[in-house]
């Protein structure tokens, strides 16, 4: 949290954040973000949304990834969100209460999850690095998130190496466990 606030303030802190944080932190401060907004998004459209579903091999693991990540996120009080390239909400599963609390910061289907929409946060900045990482309560850039603990990965084509998506479980920060 001191971090954070320093970084704001042009300060530093003598508390460090992680590098993948501090590096999301400047991707972030450099395209605008306002730490104090509301996460937002331009929802895609129904009609987008299948169609990206139907236009990525990530819909073949879906199965997969519904019997075995969505019911451990649901047991953990977490949700299980997959996105497409751009960070696009195309499928979320899990615990009803935090996909109750997730429409509130809009991780929804269709939302933009890129950092250059919600700043630092689990989705975006795996997708910005592509690598996996957690992000916990005060890392995200945006303070309505801070609430939250999310980790996600990237997946990629086993075919040919190329990224296909994120997958993300997501909730809120007092279920976070190291």
């Amino acid at each position: 949290h001191r971090a954070r606030e320093a970084r704001l303030a042009g300060e530093r802190s003598s508390v460090a954040p992680r590098a993948e944080i501090n590096a999301s932190w400047d991707r972030v401060v450099r395209s605008g973000i306002d730490p104090e907004q509301s996460p937002s998004s331009e929802l895609l459209q129904v009609e987008e949304i299948e169609h990206r579903r139907h236009s990525t091999v990530l819909g073949e693991v879906m199965p997969l990834l519904r019997a075995g990540l969505a019911s451990i996120a649901d047991a953990a009080q977490q949700i299980m969100v997959v996105t497409d390239v751009e960070g696009r909400v195309l499928w979320r599963q899990g615990n009803s209460g935090v996909l109750h609390r997730a429409h509130d910061i809009c991780l929804e289907e269709g939302a933009a999850w890129a950092e250059e929409a919600t700043g630092t946060n689990a989705i975006g900045t795996a997708l910005a690095a592509r690598a996996p990482i957690q992000v916990h309560s005060a890392e995200h850039f945006i303070r309505a998130l801070h609430n939250w603990t999310c980790a996600a990965a990237p997946v990629r084509d086993p075919r040919d190496g190329r990224l296909v998506g994120i997958v993300d479980i997501s909730g809120p920060a007092s279920t976070f466990h190291p």
